[in-house]
């Protein structure tokens, strides 16, 4: 029974810590993709690469981010290595 508690108590570790590494890994991500989308010129016809409208590197953990300025409302799109998907929206002026 004590080991059986004991694998209990690492899943429950393992599970815990990976959940949070995935979080932060998100939030550097749409915290990047709405960095690009508020630099982004509204005129551009079609996607742009956020590194191109930020000249700065993906966040670690993200492989594909675009923006899509003239879209109703603009919206980015960020791509995580580990395949999810995540889109950013501006929100409407008041």
């Amino acid at each position: 029974m004590k080991n059986f508690i004991w694998v209990l108590v690492a899943f429950v570790t393992l599970v815990g810590v990976m959940v949070a590494a995935m979080t932060a890994q998100g939030k550097a991500g749409r915290d990047y993709a709405h960095s690009a989308l508020q630099a982004a010129p509204r005129t551009a016809a079609g996607p742009l690469p956020c590194q191109d409208v930020l000249r700065r590197p993906l966040p670690k953990g993200v492989r594909a981010c675009r923006v899509f300025p003239a879209a109703q409302p603009p919206r980015a799109e960020i791509q995580y290595e580990d395949g999810r998907l995540s889109a950013v929206q501006l929100s409407a002026a008041p």
